[in-house]
């Protein structure tokens, strides 16, 4: 009960962001397990965390966000907003593209991104 005890004052106190109480129970967990605590209920901890809650909602920018940026920056990040832009990729996507997995499709003048070439799981173009 401890355990539980701790995630609702964490969940009260406002101290810890609701989706970073799974990663402080991941934390605990690990740590019982790997010493070989075995009698904890951990389906029912798990309920006290209870549902993820969407603190802000997702949306694209807007072309006049897009725009200022745009004015606002250097041609090599230019670039780099416009690809992120136009391919849909992610930020963590930029660093592992490379020169190869930009593929051109002649027929319709345009190019095929491949990000994550080399990942099997993540892989998407």
């Amino acid at each position: 009960m401890d355990i539980c005890d701790f995630i609702i004052h964490l969940k009260r106190s406002g101290i810890v962001a609701p989706s970073s109480l799974r990663v402080y129970l991941a934390a605990l967990r690990k740590f019982y397990v790997m010493n070989d605590v075995t009698q904890l209920n951990w389906a029912k901890i798990h309920s006290f965390l209870g549902e993820n809650e969407k603190q802000t909602e997702d949306r694209p920018y807007t072309h006049s966000e897009i725009q200022m940026l745009l004015e606002k920056t250097t041609t090599r990040n230019r670039c780099i907003i416009l690809l992120m832009c136009s391919a849909g990729l992610r930020v963590g996507a930029i660093s592992s593209l490379r020169i190869r997995d930009i593929e051109p499709i002649d027929k319709y003048q345009i190019y095929k991104v491949n990000v994550y070439a080399t990942s099997r799981k993540s892989h998407y173009f």
